[in-house]
Parts: structure tokens; C-alpha cells; sequence
């Protein structure tokens, strides 16, 4: 859609040069000698590419995306610049003069030196993880997740290529066992529902064939946090950017979609969200997935410098700053006790790190209620109202990120049931999502163009 090319214009979304948290604790290195089980091997892009599969060049489906996800995840935009940034997350480790970026060899080469290893950019694990393929951390995959696909010949299929980046098998699971069987209409839909459906199906799916159910929006957000809310220590005192706000609807509004707009599309049993209210959900979805990755990260952070442990709680605390405001309707019984579990979370790593220990346990069903919770307008404009309205969003850059990001997608699921014509416009006539947009622009809580904007909602949502 035109007017989110112009935002995206106007951003600087990281998606590339991102990394596990905490390697040894959360992604784990594979260990020489440790078993690394995955349903089947990672056989790689060009095997999903073709004009009779996912590269259609002339005739696509009438259904977008039409088959060309293949197509549309490799090619670059007119300039040369990377269009899906994952298919370019492996060439960012190389040097500029080879198409990559110059401080991927400068970080390597410090994190050498505070690791005393001898390791380049391109075959670290430590890299490879969230810039090449990774096993998964989800059923049998948990013997040794976070094992770099590009390190291991044997997870490998003869056309995988660590220099895909970021491939297909890397957020649909290993394809040795589903390729060929997926290519049957609604095959991966009926046999979810074989295993199981919502009852344990996404489970019993990848552990049978390898797939990962990405239609599930909990799992959409767990293959998106592992990276994207997960870093190193050591990797940022090397020289690697922190990450920035992340919010799952939002951000993938900025990758080129290689799937569905699930917001036109009628609910179903694997997609009970679908119609205009899906952004909603994805969001609140996507902020408990995020709100958890976060609080491990603090968990493991407990004993890092100062900073780094402050980094973490800050942005756990942005997350929880938006996320309270919906709560109370699709998780009730969470709100107190989160609320009283991220009140705790400052002071000494040990006192935070049992902050997040109690905030934790009280999340464990929350993520799967806001992926099987039903929204509405009203509920939708009472949660905007509520995070438009907190105090807390102007205290710092991170919690204004959080913020802008978390009302730009509920304005465009609102937006989507009332005037869903208007998503198309350029720039979008809605009075909340112009002011949103004005905040994308520069987002800084200290400013007056921001407040103002911030206050031309209030107005609108009255």
C-alpha cells in the first residue's frame, strides 16, 4: 500500500544486524558432541523457487501473494537496496567492498578479542544464528536450538546456501518432509487440524513433518522475537547496534509481504483473528511474545555491566507500558500480578532478575490468550485511548517508540472496520492516523510537534 512506503521512507527500521540474547542461555551455541535433532533437513530457497511454485513472473494467483513469495523475498528494490532485508542478512556480514557493511568485520573482530576466539563474521555461529537459518527452539528442535543450519553439513540438503540469509526453511521449518506434500491445496490446514488443530496441533505438526504453523500468531511472534528482541552482551560491547522498538504487526508492515492481508479475509478455524480487527490482535499478541522475550533477557542480564542490565528493563518495562492497557480484557486475572511483577523491576540484577522470574510465571498463558482473543471497535479504541492518555509513554525514547508504534496498529485495525477505503490514501485523510504518522516522523517525547500530535488524537478518540 502506497502510504506505508511513504513511512518506511522516513524510518530506519533494523531488521539485519540483529543477534541472539545471550547466546549461551536462550540460543545456545552448539556444543561439540551434543546432539542436534530437527524433523528433517533445511534443503534451502531455490528449492521453493520456479515459475510452477513460489516464482510465478507472469501469471500469478489471483489470490495475493499469487506465488510469487519467492520473488518477492529476493529481489532487491531499483536502487540495488535490499527489499526483504532477510534475504540480505547474510551478505551484511561481509565486508562493504563485497556488498556487505564494514562493521560487521570490525565487531567480529572485537568480539574476538574480548572472547579470545579467532572467528570471521561470515562463519560465526554466534552470527549465523539470526543471520542465516536457525534450528528451531520448538519441539525436537530443543535438544540444541539455536544451532546454526550454515555450521552443520548435516542439517543440510544439497541445495542450502548460507548466503540465502535468512531463507525460507528459517521461519517455515526444515522442508525435507513437507515440501512435496504442501504443495496440495489446504494440505498444511488439514493436517493441522489432523494433529490436533489449537489443541496441540502447531506442536505435533512440526514434530511429524518439520513445518512450523506460522498461521498460529503465537508462534508468528516467538520466530520473530529470537532475534529481533534477543542480544548478546558481549556482541553490543563489540560494536553491534542494540535493538530497536519492536512491535510484530508494525514491523512487518516494512518487510515486502509475502502473505496474505488477513485483514480482508474471513475468520477461520486456523485463523479465528482474520477480518479488520486482525492488526489488533496480532499486536497484542505480538506485545506478550515481546514483553516475554524481553523479561528473559533481563533474567539474563542479572549479573551484566549496569547498562546493559538497564537496557534490558527498559525495554521490557516499554513493552509492558502499552500492553497493560489491553490486558484487562482478553487476560484479566494476569493484570494485577504483572502489574505488581514489573513495579518490582529495578534495583540489583538479583532483585530484577526475580521481578521477571514472578512476571514470567504469570505470563505463560498470556501470549496464547491474545492470540485467541476476539476485538472490536470499541475495545480497540479504548485501549488507544488508554496508551494516548498514559503519562508514562513521554518518560523515555524507548517507551514513545513503543507507543506511536503500538497506536499506528490499532489505528489501521480501526481504521481497517470503519474506513477501510482510507488505508489506501496517501497520506491516510483519518485525523488519528495522520497525527500517528506525524509522530512515525520523528519520534521524540521531548518535543512539541510530537505532543501535539499526540494530543490531536486524544481529540479524535473523545
Amino acid at each position: 500500500m502506497t502510504f506505508r512506503r511513504t513511512v518506511l521512507a522516513s524510518l530506519l527500521v533494523l531488521v539485519a544486524l540483529v543477534s541472539a540474547e545471550a547466546v549461551r542461555a536462550l540460543f545456545p551455541v552448539a556444543r561439540a558432541g551434543d546432539p542436534i535433532q530437527t524433523p528433517g533437513k533445511y534443503l534451502g530457497a531455490s528449492t521453493c523457487s520456479g515459475a510452477s511454485c513460489h516464482e510465478k513472473p507472469d501469471k500469478p494467483r489471483d489470490t495475493p501473494p499469487g506465488l510469487q513469495e519467492y520473488t518477492t523475498w529476493s529481489t532487491p528494490n531499483s536502487d540495488g537496496s535490499p527489499a526483504d532485508r532477510h534475504s540480505y542478512a547474510f551478505k551484511r556480514l561481509k565486508p562493504k567492498a563485497k556488498g556487505g557493511d564494514d562493521r560487521s568485520p570490525e565487531i567480529m573482530k572485537k568480539l574476538n578479542e574480548i572472547e579470545k576466539t579467532s572467528e570471521t563474521a561470515e562463519t560465526s555461529e554466534r552470527c549465523l544464528t539470526c543471520h542465516g537459518v536457525a534450528v528451531h527452539d520448538y519441539g525436537v528442535g530443543k535438544s540444541n536450538p539455536g544451532a546454526a543450519v550454515g555450521k552443520h553439513k548435516e542439517l543440510q540438503g544439497g541445495k542450502f546456501r548460507p548466503e540465502d540469509g535468512v531463507s525460507c526453511d528459517g521461519c517455515h521449518g526444515p522442508a525435507e518432509k513437507w515440501l512435496k506434500l504442501h504443495d496440495k491445496k489446504n494440505w498444511t490446514i488439514a493436517e493441522w487440524q489432523k494433529q490436533g488443530g489449537k489443541s496441540g496441533g502447531s506442536q505435533k505438526l512440526y514434530d511429524a513433518f518439520g513445518i512450523y504453523f506460522s498461521k498460529d500468531l503465537e508462534l508468528w511472534a516467538n520466530q520473530c522475537v529470537r532475534c529481533h528482541l534477543r542480544i548478546d552482551t558481549n556482541l553490543i560491547d563489540a560494536g553491534h547496534p542494540d535493538l530497536n522498538a519492536f512491535e510484530l504487526f508494525y514491523q512487518n508492515q516494512f518487510v515486502p509481504p509475502h502473505w496474505r492481508d488477513y485483514t480482508t479475509a474471513a475468520p477461520s478455524p486456523e485463523l479465528p483473528a482474520a477480518g479488520p480487527m486482525h492488526a489488533a490482535v496480532v499486536w497484542q499478541t505480538g506485545q506478550a511474545v515481546a514483553l516475554r522475550a524481553s523479561l528473559e533477557q533481563v533474567r539474563v542480564r542479572k549479573d551484566a555491566k549496569p547498562e546493559h542490565l538497564a537496557a534490558a528493563i527498559e525495554r521490557a518495562t516499554a513493552h509492558w507500558v502499552t500492553l497493560r492497557h489491553a490486558l484487562a480484557r482478553f487476560a484479566p486475572d494476569a493484570a494485577k500480578p504483572l502489574d505488581e511483577a514489573m513495579s518490582d523491576l529495578k534495583g540489583s540484577g538479583d532483585a530484577a532478575a526475580k521481578a521477571a522470574e514472578k512476571a514470567l510465571e504469570v505470563l505463560k498463558p498470556v501470549a496464547r490468550a491474545a492470540a485467541d482473543a476476539k476485538c472490536d471497535l470499541a475495545s480497540v479504541t479504548d485501549v488507544m485511548k488508554g496508551i494516548a492518555n498514559d503519562p508514562q509513554i513521554l518518560e523515555s525514547q524507548r517507551f514513545a517508540e513503543q507507543a506511536t508504534k503500538a497506536l499506528y496498529s490499532l489505528g489501521y485495525a480501526r481504521l481497517a472496520q470503519t474506513k477501510p477505503d482510507d488505508l489506501l490514501a496517501n497520506p491516510p485523510a483519518d485525523p488519528v492516523m495522520k497525527a500517528v504518522y506525524a509522530m512515525l516522523e520523528a519520534i521524540d517525547p521531548k518535543a512539541d510537534t510530537f505532543k501535539k500530535s499526540l494530543g490531536e488524537i486524544k481529540a479524535a478518540l473523545k
